[in-house]
C-alpha cells in the first residue's frame, strides 16, 4: 500500500497495481483467518486505497464499489469491538 501511496497522482496506474497487489494479499490473509480483525482492517485499508487509486484514474464506478466494500467490512469490525478507537 506504500508503494501506492507513492505513485499515487504521479502514475495512477501504478499506483493501482500496487494498491490491487496489497489488496489480494488483504484477501488471502481474511481467507486465511477471517477472525484474525488485524487482517479485516488490512482489508479494509487495502479497498480504500483501490478506491482511490480508481477515483484518481476517473473509474468512479469502480472506486464506489471499492469504498462500499469498505464500509461493509468496518462496519462489522465496529459492530464487534464498538470500543476499539482505531476503526
Amino acid at each position: 500500500m506504500q508503494t501506492s501511496a507513492i505513485y499515487e497522482t504521479i502514475k495512477d496506474d501504478l499506483s493501482l497495481e500496487y494498491a490491487q497487489k496489497a489488496l489480494e494479499a488483504a484477501v488471502q490473509a481474511v481467507n486465511y483467518d477471517s477472525a484474525d480483525f488485524q487482517a479485516k482492517h488490512n482489508l479494509v485499508r487495502s479497498h480504500f486505497r483501490t478506491a482511490i487509486c480508481y477515483a484518481n484514474l476517473k473509474k468512479f464506478p469502480e472506486s464506489f464499489a471499492a469504498l462500499e466494500k469498505a464500509e461493509k467490512i468496518l462496519v462489522e469490525l465496529i459492530e464487534r469491538e464498538p470500543r476499539n478507537q482505531v476503526y
